[in-house]
């Protein structure tokens, strides 16, 4: 009797569609406030507390949902190849434009994943030492982390358009993975200004 993987993808995928919402919201939020709390960190007082249970839960935050997202996305690309054999090439072939979508897509993912836990959660981890230790972190340290939330940003929206967009526009063409780096760059721009001038500014 053949296995039918097609519910079981429907609910991982689902399931990882929802993690991911998570983890990009964590990275969006931080990315968003970071005007408020990377200058409350240098600053002796209650707002360096409160920033640092900020980060704290950001950091957890971060770590769950993009470990969590990994698992879930390597199930749906194990069901997905071995049972419904989506990306399965035809002879004389080769994978739809879906296919090649969701191929751009998981290796942005993957490299949103590893820019997560090789760049920023070390860096919120350092951040954390420092303020346990009754110090205000180095320009250099936040600077890094600074640049590793905007790369993460600008990652976050390409993914998010490429995989969720992408795959209902039909023919594959690289112009549109053009479009959506420039959408997570702009995306970005936009996280900063919020969180400059805008509502964020004030939460």
């Amino acid at each position: 009797m053949q296995f039918d993987a097609t519910f079981l993808d429907l609910v991982l995928r689902w399931a990882h569609v929802l993690v991911v919402i998570q983890w990009i919201g964590w990275l969006a939020v931080m990315k968003g406030t970071q005007g408020v709390w990377m200058p409350a960190v240098q600053v002796e007082g209650e707002g360096r507390a409160t920033a640092r249970a900020f980060l704290i839960k950001g950091r957890h935050g971060l770590k769950g949902m993009s470990l969590f997202a990994l698992i879930l996305g390597l199930a749906v690309f194990f069901v997905d190849m071995m049972g419904l054999k989506v990306y399965s090439i035809p002879e004389g072939g080769g994978l739809s434009g879906r296919g090649r979508f969701i191929m751009w897509g998981m290796m942005l993912g993957i490299a949103l994943w590893a820019l997560t836990w090789f760049w920023l959660l070390p860096a919120l981890k350092k951040v954390r030492a420092t303020l346990d230790g009754g110090d205000a972190p180095d320009g250099g340290l936040l600077a890094r982390l600074g640049l590793g939330l905007r790369v993460g940003a600008i990652l976050a929206i390409t993914v998010l358009y490429v995989m969720l967009v992408g795959p209902h526009l039909g023919a594959f063409h690289y112009g549109h993975i053009g479009l959506a780096v420039v959408l997570g760059f702009v995306g970005e721009r936009v996280l900063s200004f919020c969180g400059s001038f805008g509502p964020c500014a004030r939460c």
